[in-house]
């Protein structure tokens, strides 16, 4: 049965159409059944066999969008605070190494404030009493550079009085020539406003120097006054940015110091507060 069927098929299918077209009221009729159920199966695949596509919500997604930018931001803040925190420790640990014997301890603390009197202004420190901060107390910055001290205490606050701020008064200092203490020639500097200290160079006693010393642009200055605590002696008070004759004394030097940071507008201090404040008052600024 099935060898006679196919060979029927292939008679259909080689002879002309006008001896076949007797057939097609047997092709509408197997339309008509098969039509329904290939609806059906195309309706089911269709989905399935297309691209998938996702209607986002545009407020979910700009929700998302928000919270993403959110955490980026709290990222961000936290490897700042990281940084400076390893920034704070590299400073004191600086400050220690280089000085063990000052019998002091080192205690970073923000600027909060500047009290601006006339034509000076002193700067307000997060640090009082509470930490055991003293009057006199020792200001540095950038590890060595030498920043004030401090002359008013709270509990909470001190006041710092920068030494570039008129009315800081005068300093000795030594401009260091050289390595060693004897090489320094001393000067007397004075705030002169800009930021800036001023003030006559003059020789050091010292038989072992027969000639004289060029002083030049770039050398650094350091803090020698007995009048300031031990902790503060040989700290950096800047460099020489000019040299000028003296109006009233042509012989002489005028040195005009900068400091290595814009003293009125650090953002941070390191106080050096003594741990014995009787010891450190005894034994003066004589190194």
């Amino acid at each position: 049965m099935l060898r006679a069927t196919l060979v029927v098929l292939f008679l259909l299918s080689v002879v002309p159409m006008r001896f076949t077209r007797w057939t097609t009221g047997f092709s509408d009729v197997a339309m008509t059944v098969s039509a329904p159920v290939s609806n059906a199966v195309r309706w089911v695949a269709n989905p399935l066999t297309r691209p998938f596509r996702r209607t986002a919500d545009p407020a979910l997604a700009e929700q998302y969008l928000q919270e993403l930018e959110v955490a980026r931001q709290r990222a961000l803040d936290l490897e700042l605070t990281v940084r400076e925190l390893e920034r704070q420790v590299f400073e004191l640990q600086r400050g220690a190494d280089l000085t063990p014997e000052l019998g002091v301890r080192q205690i970073a603390a923000p600027v909060i404030g500047r009290f601006t009197e006339s034509s000076s202004a002193a700067l307000q420190v997060r640090a009082g009493s509470g930490r055991g901060v003293v009057e006199n107390s020792v200001a540095v910055v950038e590890g060595l550079q030498l920043l004030g001290r401090v002359e008013r205490v709270t509990s909470a606050w001190c006041v710092v009085r920068p030494i570039t701020d008129n009315a800081a008064g005068g300093l000795m200092a030594l401009v260091m020539t050289g390595e060693k203490l004897d090489s320094g020639i001393q000067c007397r500097l004075e705030p002169i406003g800009g930021g800036l200290l001023r003030g006559p160079a003059s020789w050091v006693d010292n038989t072992e120097r027969e000639e004289p010393v060029e002083l030049t642009v770039g050398m650094v200055v350091r803090l020698r006054d007995d009048t300031w605590p031990r902790s503060a002696q040989m700290l950096v008070l800047g460099k020489v940015t000019a040299l000028d004759p003296a109006p009233d004394e042509p012989t002489r030097t005028m040195v005009t110091v900068s400091p290595t940071v814009p003293l009125q507008r650090v953002s941070e201090v390191v106080l050096r507060v003594p741990i014995d404040p009787e010891s450190e008052a005894s034994e003066g600024g004589t190194p």
